[in-house]
């Protein structure tokens, strides 16, 4: 009986944590923590020298990123469809 119970204990939560991901995303996208905009310009310039401002980053983030669009608006992709924006 206990190993039924950590197995639904243990899908119980994944679902969840699952359920909770678009939301906490949509978040994130939408205000962005300072540590991933220091995160994506670090990466942006290192990779060209320049570094964009904070608000470029935001801004891409919100309307320029298009998995980022598709959860904005509640399409839910797999890990493979993301590939096509990398």
């Amino acid at each position: 009986m206990r190993v039924a119970e950590e197995i639904f204990v243990k899908k119980n939560k994944n679902t969840i944590i699952k359920n909770v991901f678009p939301a906490v995303w949509k978040d994130i996208i939408t205000n962005p923590p300072q540590e991933i905009l220091d995160v994506i310009c670090d990466k942006i310039e290192k990779a060209c020298g320049y570094r964009p401002d904070d608000a470029t980053v935001a801004r891409f983030l919100l309307r320029g990123c298009p998995a980022c669009f598709l959860i904005l608006k509640g399409v839910v992709i797999s890990s493979h469809e993301t590939n096509r924006f990398s």
